[in-house]
């Protein structure tokens, strides 16, 4: 793990859900802006609600998360300065497959890049734009859950989406908004997408 800030360099976080990606990204920039404080920003895309303030116990400084057009990732460049030194995308699956064009350009201009996302969906396969980001990524970091299926507590790699307490079929939607549906980390004995072919 990098320990200091990286100029130009490109890292992503990958894992399932419940495996610590933000966090880690979060605990890396609170420890680059204790040793000294940098212009930071963070960025979520606008289909991710959470609605997040942090603080760094460090400079007491704030970082707002901003919200952004995941059809258009070409926004966060007006919106980073000339001084910005660190960028963090969270949810980096959920962005168009133009975000790699965005992190290469934010690398080229020695701008740090911490991208943390869900590297497959809920069927198992590759989500979104990660598999181009983990392929231009200068350090990648798999990371892993807990399984939450009962009395399992093997390393979960996969998310599991339940729909009323099921396993959602192959040919549910990619992406569902509701609270019929749930969310657990899973290992992949025990990730089950029926009418999924093996």
């Amino acid at each position: 793990m990098h320990q200091i800030i990286q100029p130009g360099i490109i890292e992503v976080y990958a894992g399932p859900m419940k495996s610590g990606k933000t966090k880690k990204i979060i605990d890396r920039v609170m420890l680059l802006d204790y040793m000294n404080p940098h212009e930071i920003f963070f960025f979520n895309p606008a289909v991710n609600t959470r609605q997040n303030l942090l603080v760094s116990r460090s400079s007491q400084r704030q970082y707002a998360w901003q919200n952004v057009d995941e059809q258009n990732p070409y926004a966060l460049l007006g919106i980073i300065t000339q001084k910005t030194e660190i960028v963090v995308i969270d949810e980096a699956q959920f962005f168009s497959n133009d975000l790699m064009q965005v992190v290469e350009r934010m690398a080229r201009s020695n701008i740090n890049v911490l991208l943390a996302g869900l590297d497959t969906d809920f069927r198992g396969e590759p989500f979104g734009c990660m598999p181009y980001l983990l392929s231009i990524a200068d350090y990648v970091e798999k990371m892993t859950a807990v399984c939450d299926f009962p009395n399992c507590e093997k390393p979960a790699t996969r998310t599991q989406r339940l729909i009323h307490g099921n396993p959602a079929p192959y040919d549910a939607p990619l992406i569902l908004i509701g609270d019929a549906e749930h969310y657990q980390a899973r290992c992949l004995d025990h990730h089950l997408v029926p009418g999924k072919k093996i």
